[in-house]
Protein backbone atom coordinates (compact mmCIF):
# COMPACT_ATOMS: atom_id res chain seq x y z
CA UNK A 1 0.00 0.00 0.00
CA UNK A 2 3.01 2.36 0.63
CA UNK A 3 4.40 1.43 -2.30
CA UNK A 4 1.13 2.79 -4.16
CA UNK A 5 1.75 6.12 -2.50
CA UNK A 6 5.29 6.55 -3.09
CA UNK A 7 4.36 5.89 -7.00
CA UNK A 8 1.64 8.12 -6.94
CA UNK A 9 3.16 10.73 -5.71
CA UNK A 10 6.12 10.88 -7.45
CA UNK A 11 3.78 10.93 -10.53
CA UNK A 12 2.30 14.04 -9.42
CA UNK A 13 5.84 15.75 -8.74
CA UNK A 14 6.74 14.58 -12.55
CA UNK A 15 2.95 16.42 -13.44
CA UNK A 16 4.38 19.50 -11.53
CA UNK A 17 7.16 19.84 -13.37
CA UNK A 18 5.89 19.85 -16.67
CA UNK A 19 3.32 21.98 -15.48
CA UNK A 20 5.89 24.59 -14.50
CA UNK A 21 7.72 24.79 -18.07
CA UNK A 22 4.40 25.79 -19.39
CA UNK A 23 3.11 27.99 -17.12
CA UNK A 24 3.55 30.57 -14.24
CA UNK A 25 4.27 30.04 -10.83
CA UNK A 26 0.85 31.29 -9.61
CA UNK A 27 -0.77 28.77 -11.43
CA UNK A 28 1.45 25.81 -11.02
CA UNK A 29 0.52 26.21 -7.01
CA UNK A 30 -3.02 26.30 -7.80
CA UNK A 31 -2.68 23.17 -9.61
CA UNK A 32 -0.29 21.61 -6.85
CA UNK A 33 -2.90 22.58 -4.62
CA UNK A 34 -5.74 20.78 -6.42
CA UNK A 35 -3.29 17.97 -7.10
CA UNK A 36 -2.72 17.55 -3.31
CA UNK A 37 -6.53 17.64 -2.82
CA UNK A 38 -6.92 15.21 -5.58
CA UNK A 39 -4.09 12.97 -4.16
CA UNK A 40 -5.28 12.94 -0.42
CA UNK A 41 -8.83 11.82 -1.86
CA UNK A 42 -7.61 9.13 -3.39
CA UNK A 43 -5.23 8.72 -0.35
CA UNK A 44 -8.36 8.41 1.25
CA UNK A 45 -10.77 5.95 -1.22
CA UNK A 46 -7.37 3.80 -0.90
CA UNK A 47 -7.06 3.59 3.04
CA UNK A 48 -11.28 2.81 2.34
CA UNK A 49 -10.98 0.03 0.24
CA UNK A 50 -7.47 -1.30 2.27
CA UNK A 51 -10.15 -1.25 5.32
CA UNK A 52 -12.57 -3.13 3.34
CA UNK A 53 -9.97 -5.74 1.73
CA UNK A 54 -8.64 -6.20 5.11
CA UNK A 55 -12.56 -6.80 6.77
CA UNK A 56 -13.21 -9.18 3.73
CA UNK A 57 -9.77 -11.29 4.58
CA UNK A 58 -10.88 -11.44 8.11
CA UNK A 59 -14.44 -12.66 7.08
CA UNK A 60 -12.73 -15.20 4.62
CA UNK A 61 -10.56 -16.53 7.40
CA UNK A 62 -13.62 -16.70 9.78
CA UNK A 63 -15.07 -19.01 6.75
CA UNK A 64 -12.35 -21.47 6.31
CA UNK A 65 -12.98 -21.77 9.90
CA UNK A 66 -16.02 -22.39 9.60
CA UNK A 67 -15.61 -24.80 7.39
CA UNK A 68 -13.02 -26.83 8.57
CA UNK A 69 -15.32 -26.82 11.97
CA UNK A 70 -18.45 -27.67 9.54
CA UNK A 71 -16.21 -30.19 8.04
CA UNK A 72 -14.85 -31.90 11.58
CA UNK A 73 -18.71 -32.02 12.54
CA UNK A 74 -19.88 -33.57 9.05
CA UNK A 75 -17.01 -36.29 9.99
CA UNK A 76 -17.97 -36.86 13.14
CA UNK A 77 -22.00 -37.58 11.53
CA UNK A 78 -20.84 -40.00 9.12
CA UNK A 79 -18.66 -41.99 11.68
CA UNK A 80 -21.87 -42.10 13.97
CA UNK A 81 -23.71 -42.78 10.69
CA UNK A 82 -21.32 -45.60 10.28
CA UNK A 83 -21.69 -46.52 13.94
CA UNK A 84 -25.86 -46.82 13.87
CA UNK A 85 -25.75 -48.77 10.56
CA UNK A 86 -23.36 -51.29 12.49
CA UNK A 87 -25.67 -51.21 15.56
CA UNK A 88 -28.79 -51.73 12.87
CA UNK A 89 -27.41 -54.53 11.28
CA UNK A 90 -26.05 -56.61 14.31
CA UNK A 91 -29.85 -55.88 16.24
CA UNK A 92 -31.26 -57.70 12.75
CA UNK A 93 -29.18 -60.09 13.08
CA UNK A 94 -29.91 -60.91 17.02
CA UNK A 95 -33.79 -60.47 16.10
CA UNK A 96 -33.16 -63.09 13.18
CA UNK A 97 -31.02 -65.37 15.77
CA UNK A 98 -34.26 -65.01 18.61
CA UNK A 99 -36.88 -65.15 15.95
CA UNK A 100 -35.34 -68.71 15.14
CA UNK A 101 -34.99 -69.91 18.64
CA UNK A 102 -38.42 -69.12 19.52
CA UNK A 103 -39.86 -70.88 16.58
CA UNK A 104 -37.58 -73.93 17.58
CA UNK A 105 -38.89 -73.32 21.09
CA UNK A 106 -42.21 -73.06 20.04
CA UNK A 107 -42.03 -76.26 17.75
CA UNK A 108 -40.51 -78.34 20.73
CA UNK A 109 -43.53 -76.61 23.45
CA UNK A 110 -46.25 -78.08 20.79
CA UNK A 111 -44.57 -81.41 20.35
CA UNK A 112 -44.60 -81.77 24.69
CA UNK A 113 -48.46 -80.35 24.52
CA UNK A 114 -49.43 -82.74 22.03
CA UNK A 115 -47.26 -85.95 24.38
CA UNK A 116 -49.06 -84.65 27.48
CA UNK A 117 -52.69 -84.20 26.20
CA UNK A 118 -52.31 -87.51 25.07
CA UNK A 119 -50.82 -89.32 28.21
CA UNK A 120 -53.25 -87.45 30.36
CA UNK A 121 -56.03 -89.20 28.22
CA UNK A 122 -54.54 -92.17 28.45
CA UNK A 123 -54.64 -91.96 32.29
CA UNK A 124 -57.82 -90.61 32.47
CA UNK A 125 -59.25 -93.45 30.11
CA UNK A 126 -57.75 -95.72 32.46
CA UNK A 127 -58.89 -93.98 35.78
CA UNK A 128 -62.46 -94.01 33.76
CA UNK A 129 -61.96 -97.74 33.92
CA UNK A 130 -61.22 -98.30 37.43
CA UNK A 131 -63.52 -96.02 39.10
CA UNK A 132 -66.37 -98.03 36.49
CA UNK A 133 -65.13 -101.24 38.68
CA UNK A 134 -65.29 -99.71 41.84
CA UNK A 135 -68.00 -97.06 41.75
CA UNK A 136 -71.07 -99.28 42.57
CA UNK A 137 -68.93 -101.07 45.23
CA UNK A 138 -68.50 -97.43 47.28
CA UNK A 139 -72.48 -95.95 46.44
CA UNK A 140 -73.62 -99.50 47.88
CA UNK A 141 -71.13 -98.94 51.16
CA UNK A 142 -72.00 -95.50 51.35
CA UNK A 143 -75.48 -95.69 51.64
CA UNK A 144 -75.63 -99.04 54.06
CA UNK A 145 -73.67 -96.62 56.22
CA UNK A 146 -76.11 -93.87 55.72
CA UNK A 147 -79.05 -96.12 56.71
CA UNK A 148 -77.65 -98.10 59.63
CA UNK A 149 -76.26 -94.55 60.83
CA UNK A 150 -80.02 -93.46 60.18
CA UNK A 151 -81.05 -96.24 62.28
CA UNK A 152 -79.18 -95.23 64.93
CA UNK A 153 -80.06 -92.24 64.96
CA UNK A 154 -83.46 -93.02 65.53
CA UNK A 155 -83.19 -95.56 67.65
CA UNK A 156 -80.94 -93.42 69.86
CA UNK A 157 -83.40 -90.28 69.43
CA UNK A 158 -86.12 -92.49 70.49
CA UNK A 159 -84.19 -93.77 73.95
CA UNK A 160 -83.43 -89.88 74.43
CA UNK A 161 -87.04 -89.28 74.16
CA UNK A 162 -88.04 -91.97 76.45
CA UNK A 163 -85.13 -90.91 79.07
CA UNK A 164 -86.17 -87.43 79.16
CA UNK A 165 -90.17 -87.83 79.56
CA UNK A 166 -89.08 -90.46 82.33
CA UNK A 167 -86.61 -86.90 83.56
CA UNK A 168 -89.11 -84.50 83.42
CA UNK A 169 -91.83 -86.32 85.23
CA UNK A 170 -89.47 -87.42 87.92
CA UNK A 171 -88.78 -83.62 88.06
CA UNK A 172 -92.65 -82.87 88.37
CA UNK A 173 -93.16 -85.32 90.83
CA UNK A 174 -90.38 -84.21 92.85
CA UNK A 175 -91.34 -80.29 92.25
CA UNK A 176 -94.59 -81.51 93.33
CA UNK A 177 -93.59 -83.47 96.67
CA UNK A 178 -91.04 -80.34 97.40
CA UNK A 179 -94.16 -77.78 96.97
CA UNK A 180 -95.88 -80.13 99.42
CA UNK A 181 -93.55 -80.47 102.34
CA UNK A 182 -92.99 -76.23 101.72
CA UNK A 183 -97.12 -76.20 102.02
CA UNK A 184 -96.52 -77.90 105.39
CA UNK A 185 -94.07 -76.06 106.59
CA UNK A 186 -95.74 -72.68 105.82
CA UNK A 187 -98.66 -73.91 107.11
CA UNK A 188 -96.81 -74.63 110.58
CA UNK A 189 -94.95 -70.87 110.21
CA UNK A 190 -98.80 -69.56 109.80
CA UNK A 191 -99.44 -71.19 112.79
CA UNK A 192 -96.91 -70.33 114.76
CA UNK A 193 -96.74 -66.32 113.63
CA UNK A 194 -100.86 -66.38 114.45
CA UNK A 195 -100.02 -67.80 117.87
CA UNK A 196 -97.49 -65.05 117.80
CA UNK A 197 -99.72 -62.24 116.78
CA UNK A 198 -102.28 -63.04 119.25
CA UNK A 199 -98.99 -63.34 122.03
CA UNK A 200 -97.96 -59.88 120.69
CA UNK A 201 -101.65 -58.22 120.75
CA UNK A 202 -102.64 -59.09 124.79
CA UNK A 203 -99.07 -57.55 125.90
CA UNK A 204 -100.04 -54.35 123.62
CA UNK A 205 -103.18 -54.58 125.48
CA UNK A 206 -101.14 -54.64 128.99
CA UNK A 207 -98.90 -51.62 127.57
CA UNK A 208 -99.48 -48.26 128.64
CA UNK A 209 -97.24 -46.12 126.39
CA UNK A 210 -97.14 -47.40 122.83
CA UNK A 211 -93.87 -45.73 122.20
CA UNK A 212 -92.40 -49.30 123.53
CA UNK A 213 -94.47 -51.22 121.82
CA UNK A 214 -91.90 -53.88 119.78
CA UNK A 215 -92.60 -54.15 116.02
CA UNK A 216 -90.23 -57.15 115.10
CA UNK A 217 -92.49 -60.00 114.92
CA UNK A 218 -95.14 -57.83 113.04
CA UNK A 219 -91.90 -57.00 110.20
CA UNK A 220 -91.23 -60.26 110.27
CA UNK A 221 -94.39 -61.47 110.14
CA UNK A 222 -94.76 -58.82 107.11
CA UNK A 223 -91.49 -60.31 105.51
CA UNK A 224 -93.28 -63.88 105.67
CA UNK A 225 -96.55 -62.19 103.72
CA UNK A 226 -94.67 -61.26 101.00
CA UNK A 227 -92.32 -64.62 100.77
CA UNK A 228 -95.48 -66.98 100.41
CA UNK A 229 -97.61 -64.56 98.38
CA UNK A 230 -94.78 -64.66 96.26
CA UNK A 231 -94.64 -68.73 96.55
CA UNK A 232 -97.99 -69.17 96.07
CA UNK A 233 -98.19 -67.65 92.49
CA UNK A 234 -95.47 -69.78 91.15
CA UNK A 235 -97.06 -73.05 92.34
CA UNK A 236 -99.28 -75.39 90.45
CA UNK A 237 -102.81 -74.94 91.49
CA UNK A 238 -103.37 -78.16 92.04
CA UNK A 239 -100.83 -78.89 94.59
CA UNK A 240 -102.40 -80.10 97.49
CA UNK A 241 -103.33 -78.12 100.60
CA UNK A 242 -102.48 -74.99 98.19
CA UNK A 243 -105.42 -73.65 98.88
CA UNK A 244 -105.52 -74.12 102.73
CA UNK A 245 -101.79 -71.96 102.73
CA UNK A 246 -104.17 -69.19 100.89
CA UNK A 247 -106.63 -69.07 103.09
CA UNK A 248 -104.13 -68.92 105.72
CA UNK A 249 -102.25 -65.89 104.54
CA UNK A 250 -105.32 -64.39 104.41
CA UNK A 251 -106.22 -64.54 107.87
CA UNK A 252 -103.08 -63.76 109.04
CA UNK A 253 -103.42 -60.96 106.47
CA UNK A 254 -106.65 -59.76 108.41
CA UNK A 255 -105.22 -60.42 112.06
CA UNK A 256 -102.13 -58.42 110.79
CA UNK A 257 -104.34 -55.31 109.81
CA UNK A 258 -106.30 -55.96 113.22
CA UNK A 259 -103.64 -54.88 114.94
CA UNK A 260 -102.91 -51.60 113.69
CA UNK A 261 -100.63 -52.70 110.76
CA UNK A 262 -101.06 -51.71 107.30
CA UNK A 263 -98.47 -53.49 104.39
CA UNK A 264 -98.96 -51.04 101.54
CA UNK A 265 -99.85 -52.93 98.35
CA UNK A 266 -96.92 -51.57 95.73
CA UNK A 267 -96.83 -54.41 93.14
CA UNK A 268 -97.25 -53.32 89.60
CA UNK A 269 -98.39 -50.29 90.61
CA UNK A 270 -96.03 -47.14 88.49
CA UNK A 271 -93.15 -46.15 90.56
CA UNK A 272 -92.41 -42.05 91.28
CA UNK A 273 -89.75 -40.76 92.66
CA UNK A 274 -91.13 -39.70 95.99
CA UNK A 275 -91.68 -42.96 97.12
CA UNK A 276 -89.46 -44.15 99.95
CA UNK A 277 -88.39 -47.20 99.11
CA UNK A 278 -84.79 -48.69 98.39
CA UNK A 279 -85.35 -49.24 94.09
CA UNK A 280 -83.20 -52.11 92.27
CA UNK A 281 -83.27 -51.08 88.75
CA UNK A 282 -84.32 -54.24 85.93
CA UNK A 283 -83.95 -53.02 82.45
CA UNK A 284 -87.06 -54.05 80.60
CA UNK A 285 -86.73 -53.48 76.31
CA UNK A 286 -90.83 -54.32 76.50
CA UNK A 287 -91.91 -50.84 78.51
CA UNK A 288 -92.06 -47.73 77.09
CA UNK A 289 -89.27 -44.82 78.01
CA UNK A 290 -92.18 -43.20 80.42
CA UNK A 291 -93.04 -46.66 82.39
CA UNK A 292 -91.65 -47.81 85.49
CA UNK A 293 -93.26 -50.24 87.06
CA UNK A 294 -92.83 -51.95 90.62
CA UNK A 295 -92.67 -55.61 89.41
CA UNK A 296 -91.13 -57.12 92.52
CA UNK A 297 -91.43 -56.95 96.66
CA UNK A 298 -88.28 -57.55 98.44
CA UNK A 299 -89.45 -56.16 101.72
CA UNK A 300 -92.91 -54.36 101.91
CA UNK A 301 -93.92 -51.32 103.74
CA UNK A 302 -95.04 -51.34 106.82
CA UNK A 303 -97.22 -48.43 108.28
CA UNK A 304 -98.19 -48.97 111.87
CA UNK A 305 -101.26 -46.86 113.05
CA UNK A 306 -100.88 -44.26 109.91
CA UNK A 307 -97.21 -44.22 110.51
CA UNK A 308 -94.14 -45.89 108.43
CA UNK A 309 -92.05 -47.81 110.63
CA UNK A 310 -90.54 -49.90 107.62
CA UNK A 311 -89.51 -48.56 103.83
CA UNK A 312 -90.27 -50.90 101.00
CA UNK A 313 -87.26 -52.50 99.33
CA UNK A 314 -88.29 -52.90 95.47
CA UNK A 315 -86.93 -53.68 92.18
CA UNK A 316 -88.87 -51.67 89.45
CA UNK A 317 -88.36 -52.25 85.83
CA UNK A 318 -87.58 -49.65 83.27
CA UNK A 319 -87.17 -49.41 79.51
CA UNK A 320 -82.78 -48.40 78.64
Amino acid sequence: MVNIKKIIFLLLLLFVSSLEAQSDSTETIEKLIQLQRDYENVTNKLDSLSGEITEQGNSLFKLKNLQKTNSSHLNRLNNLLSALTDSTNLNKNLIQSLGDSVENKSQNLSKEIIKTKDESISNFNSLEESLSRNTLYWIIGILLVAVLSLIGILLLRNKMNQSNTSIEKNLSNTRKELETEAIKLDQKLMQILETQLKVMDSERNETASPAKVDHSLALKVADEIVRMEKNLKLMDPETRGLKQLSKAVERIKNNFEANGYEMVEMLGKEYSDGMKATVNIIIDETLNESNRIITRIIKPQVNFQGEMIQSAQIEVSQAI
